[in-house]
């Protein structure tokens, strides 16, 4: 391989690592993952999920749901970070 030639991994390495690239990607992960970890039926009480400067911020339209999720915080960090497989997450905000 001559000096001008990459591979496809480091070129798609390279795209995803730009800086608005990659935070559009780490919020379809963050998304993914959320659906992935409480499934469905909380799904569809999701309305919006925005994540910016390690906080996740999840909007619900369920009180009961709500309440319970912001009851769980610290539980779900962890499950979205491990989800994650990164340490993204430092604060959920529950709306």
């Amino acid at each position: 391989m001559n000096k001008n030639e990459q591979t496809l991994k480091e070129i798609l390495l390279q795209v995803v690592g730009a800086p608005q690239i990659k935070d559009k990607y780490l919020l379809l992960s963050i998304k993914d993952a959320w659906k992935q970890c409480f499934g469905a039926t909380i799904q569809q009480y999701t309305t919006e999920i925005r994540f910016r400067n390690g906080i996740l911020t999840v909007v619900l339209n369920s009180a009961p749901l709500k309440h319970e999720l912001s009851l769980s915080k610290e539980k779900i960090i962890k499950i979205m970070n491990e989800t994650l497989k990164s340490e993204h997450i430092k604060a959920v905000h529950i709306y």
